[in-house]
């Protein structure tokens, strides 16, 4: 499992944790949201550089500020700590409140997150909140957004079910499924998943190419993805049970495979 960066939960803004949903109200971001997240910039309170909950990005093509309470703007640049090798870059901007994003997205991202490479320098995806993914594709890095499943960033909201199906061997989440049980967290949901899955606690990150990551016991589940953004999904695989990893590859709206350990 990659390591958490923890500067990034303490840098990346997230003023009161709040998106847009489809009916036009706003709702809580994190497990057993049911509102579909909305990825319209047109709404008061839109920037270019900044949402209307306070996440903002600075530098990159429009200039965006800095704020001038940052000693720096690393995300985006390199690790925040080694001389900055690309000064103009799109990077997250910082205000000293968190909602809790920032492990790396082969763990399970809270329900409504994205996954950003908020390094230009690196290839590691970090769990981000869905405004994050907006403001950098509208700052020209739509290429460093992906949804929680890995899938390519369209710009297209996150779907909001009506119904909750019945599914052998899952617990779906998201839409009219409700919150998952404690201790699980609702994971994955995107265009291309309109459910995701109460997953467990994480036991391990895996690969397509390297299941034996995970523990005995254990397969290591990929979102299936779009064919050209599929490459960067089997990187990012989740360790669950056996038995739940074959249940969502053979029955999870969306599709997924399950490679045994």
């Amino acid at each position: 499992m990659r390591a958490p960066i923890f500067v990034v939960c303490s840098l990346v803004v997230c003023c009161g944790g709040r998106v847009g949903v489809d009916n036009g109200t706003t709702a809580d971001a994190g497990q057993g949201d049911d509102g579909g997240i909305d990825s319209t910039t047109d709404g008061a309170g839109w920037t270019q550089c900044s949402a209307p909950n306070g996440v903002r990005v600075c530098r990159g093509p429009s200039t965006c500020p800095v704020d001038p309470n940052d000693a720096q703007c690393p995300y985006g640049l390199d690790d925040g700590v080694s001389p900055n090798p690309n000064p103009g870059a799109l990077c997250v901007c910082g205000n000293g409140q968190t909602l809790g994003y920032g492990d790396a997205c082969d763990t399970p991202c809270r329900d409504g997150a994205i996954c950003a490479r908020t390094y230009a320098t690196k290839d590691v995806f970090f769990c981000a909140p869905y405004e994050l993914g907006v403001l950098f594709a509208k700052n020209g890095a739509a290429d460093r957004v992906r949804y929680a499943d890995m899938g390519a960033w369209t710009g297209a909201s996150i779907p909001a079910p009506d119904t909750c199906p019945p599914i052998t061997g899952i617990t779906p989440c998201g839409g009219n499924c409700g919150p998952c049980p404690v201790g699980t967290t609702c994971m994955g949901r995107s265009p291309l998943h309109p459910y995701g899955f109460c997953a467990p606690p994480p036991t391990g990150a895996c690969t397509r190419t390297k299941p034996q990551s995970c523990h005995s016991g254990d397969g290591c589940f990929v979102f299936s993805v779009e064919a050209a953004a599929q490459p960067v999904a089997d990187q990012y695989g989740h360790c669950v049970p056996m038995a739940l990893c074959t249940a969502l590859s053979q029955s999870l709206p969306g599709g997924g495979s399950c490679i045994a350990h």
